[in-house]
């Protein structure tokens, strides 16, 4: 299965893709409780032995595409 979640906002910069990932990663500054979600999404995917992929352009948006077995 494929799931693929796509938005046309700013994108992601080159130098936070490895990051993006990382339990309380955020570029929000000055913001509380912030960069959880998707290492608990990347955590969820992984238990369910998936994968997710992020490609990002800026200025073009993201995908964020998830891959599930049968």
């Amino acid at each position: 299965m494929v799931i693929e979640v796509e938005d046309k906002g700013r994108g992601i910069q080159a130098e936070h893709m490895e990051d993006l990932f990382k339990l309380g990663f955020s570029t929000k500054v000055g913001k509380k409780d912030r960069g959880y979600g998707l290492a608990i999404v990347q955590q969820a995917v992984e238990q369910l032995q998936g994968t997710i992929e992020v490609s990002s352009e800026l200025k073009k948006g993201t995908v964020f595409t998830v891959f599930l077995p049968k």
